[in-house]
């Protein structure tokens, strides 16, 4: 009888432990419940089609013979294509005329579409980088594809430069999507940049979260192969920026079939990838204890990119971030004192004088703020985004409304006043990171949104 009594109290002890494994897994986890489609693995009679198409670079010079156009041409008399995925730079200038070129050829085309835009497609310059998005929808895409997750992550920046980079409000963005999806369901992520040191110059921080999950395959744009690679034991695929073709993928049960596509010719296989769980090892962690800067007073970690240098007063120092939000901070601490919350993202650096701090959004106003407690004073509505300082001189605020004319605005009462033609554009952007506090101090900002506070 005490033997059968231990035998039993050691099989409820055993399902405790399991029960607990499989919390602890996260099999139970609240928010995988919210997302019960993405559960479901693949089964072995999966079947349907997708279409890859890499930076078609749309250009208003010929829209009518484009190579988008000419390849959903192609697409459109294909069978059983799913999805389109157009990745990369969509258009040639990212121009609101090619934003609506471009979007208007994939929404005439009847067929189901996701786009990741590149660099080219979000420059700020003239834009603020938002004709994408508000276009589009999003710069980023998740969409369940007859049980395959399809993931867009963003690597773009909005700089007229050639470099990449996976903003911290993309990694956030991305490490949300992953916990919600879950670890059975198969992934398929795309980037508009290669996974490498020439593409995205941080992209292991993107590998180190879709090896926690069943990543089937990270597809990406690069600039010379078409084929197989692996990103620190990712299995990826990188597609050519070539003019000439284009990517059919047939999901075949377990089996991927990559068939390169020449345009207006032949289709050939090039790969087969398995469709299975995927398990990946974990890195190796650096045993190393993070050392304190030199000279560093202290640091503030922002959850959005800043794309400019800070400006200091007296006691505290300001910038704008990615999310439209506007920053205060005691500049003896680096704490937050204040902040202010606008429509869309902040690109210029704003500017103080005497008791107001003034900065232009891509929501196209003008604000000013009390600069010690954040009280909105006024603000003024222009006509496109506010990529420029404003310049100010005596009591009179100048700023650029467009490209040929300026107004003048009373600094006080936010009055405008007659609007005259430029003689002098408000400044851009100078690209400084680094702003002087004094003959020792200085404060930085990163794009990936560290504020930090120096001596020398």
């Amino acid at each position: 009888m005490k033997k059968a009594t231990i035998i039993l109290l050691c099989l409820a002890m055993s399902t405790t432990v399991f029960a607990q494994g499989k919390k602890k897994a996260g099999y139970n986890d609240e928010a995988e419940s919210l997302f019960d489609y993405a559960k479901e693995v693949i089964s072995s009679d999966a079947r349907f089609n997708f279409a890859v198409i890499c930076s078609p670079e749309v250009s208003m010079e010929d829209t009518a013979n484009c190579i988008l156009k000419r390849a959903i041409s192609e697409i459109k008399k294909m069978k059983d294509i799913a999805v389109v995925v157009v990745v990369g730079d969509v258009t040639k200038n990212g121009t609101p005329d090619e934003i609506a070129a471009a979007h208007a050829i994939l929404k005439k085309s009847e067929l189901e579409y996701l786009v990741l835009p590149g660099n080219k497609d979000l420059s700020y310059r003239g834009n603020g980088g938002t004709d994408f998005k508000r276009m589009f929808g999003d710069d980023r895409f998740r969409s369940n594809v007859n049980g395959i997750l399809f993931l867009g992550i963003n690597t773009s920046l909005i700089t007229d430069t050639a470099a990449c980079h996976f903003l911290p409000q993309n990694s956030n963005w991305l490490k949300n999507q992953l916990k919600s999806i879950g670890k059975k369901a198969p992934i398929l992520a795309f980037t508009a940049n290669g996974l490498a040191d020439n593409g995205v110059d941080n992209w292991v921080e993107i590998t180190n979260q879709l090896r926690k999950y069943n990543t089937q395959l990270c597809i990406n744009a690069m600039e010379d192969r078409f084929g197989k690679s692996v990103y620190d034991e990712v299995c990826g695929f990188s597609m050519e920026k070539v003019k000439s073709s284009y990517m059919i993928g047939y999901v075949r049960g377990s089996e991927l079939y990559i068939n390169r596509k020449e345009l207006g010719g032949s289709m050939k296989t090039t790969d087969t990838i398995a469709i299975e769980a995927k398990m990946y090892l974990e890195p190796k962690k650096q045993k190393n204890k993070a050392q304190k800067e030199e000279g560093l007073v202290w640091q503030y970690k922002n959850p959005y990119a800043i794309y400019t240098g800070a400006t200091v007063s007296t006691n505290f120092c300001y910038f704008g971030d990615d999310y439209g939000m506007f920053y205060c901070l005691d500049l003896k601490k680096g704490k937050v004192k204040w902040k202010y919350q606008t429509v869309l993202r902040i690109v210029t650096k704003p500017v103080v004088v005497d008791d107001r701090v003034l900065f232009g959004g891509c929501d196209r106003n003008l604000y000013c703020l009390n600069a010690e407690t954040g009280e909105f004073l006024w603000k003024v509505r222009t006509e496109g985004p506010v990529i420029r300082q404003p310049i100010i001189e005596g009591g009179t605020v100048y700023i650029d409304k467009n490209d040929s004319v300026q107004y003048t605005i009373d600094l006080k009462t936010g009055e405008e006043g007659r609007p005259h033609p430029s003689s002098s554009r408000c400044p851009m952007d100078d690209g400084e990171r680094m702003t002087v506090i004094d003959d020792k101090d200085y404060i930085t900002t990163t794009i990936d949104g560290i504020v930090s506070r120096y001596t020398r």
